[in-house]
């Protein structure tokens, strides 16, 4: 019985490292408005939340990046940290990326795991973006992190009040 009860532990210990957690994947994205949002879950809890804005023409945000102490993703974009919370950066001069760890969650209170997830955005693609016009939120999209999507997706359809 005994040695049962230790192949039994074993092979269950065995299969939750080899499980590990949960596939990170979108419960929402939504382009309404002037900018991109989305909720990031892993399993069936909301872990941390985005949004994109391209701030071309909005000096005043511009601006705040370039007092800015601290430098994400090797170094390479302005950012505002506030440690294990969230992490506000500028990619070439124009787009900000507001990532925010979710505050019932614990998983993604971490600053480095924000900063890991900040590199699986095509930083690279929007550094490359030269129009001089504001972009939709919907052409935003294309330069999220490629994660599987579950529920709800808002998309640019504006609402009509009577």
């Amino acid at each position: 019985m005994r040695k049962f009860l230790l192949l039994f532990i074993s092979i269950f210990v065995l299969g939750l490292v080899a499980c590990g957690p949960a596939p990170l994947k979108y419960s929402r994205v939504s382009t309404l408005g002037t900018f991109l949002s989305a909720d990031v879950q892993q399993g069936s809890k909301r872990v941390m939340w985005f949004q994109m804005f391209d701030q071309v023409g909005n000096a005043s945000v511009i601006d705040s990046y370039k007092t800015a102490t601290q430098k994400v993703v090797d170094g390479k974009y302005p950012a505002k940290v506030s440690e294990n919370n969230h992490i506000w950066l500028l990619v070439g001069n124009r787009f900000e990326i507001r990532l925010i760890a979710d505050s019932k969650n614990k998983v993604f209170q971490n600053t480095k795991k924000l900063e890991e997830f900040l590199k699986s955005f095509d930083l690279a693609g929007l550094e490359g973006i030269t129009q001089a016009d504001k972009m939709a939120s919907s052409l935003l999209e294309k330069y999220i992190p490629r994660l599987s999507k579950v529920s709800t997706r808002t998309t640019t359809k504006k609402r009509i009040r009577k």
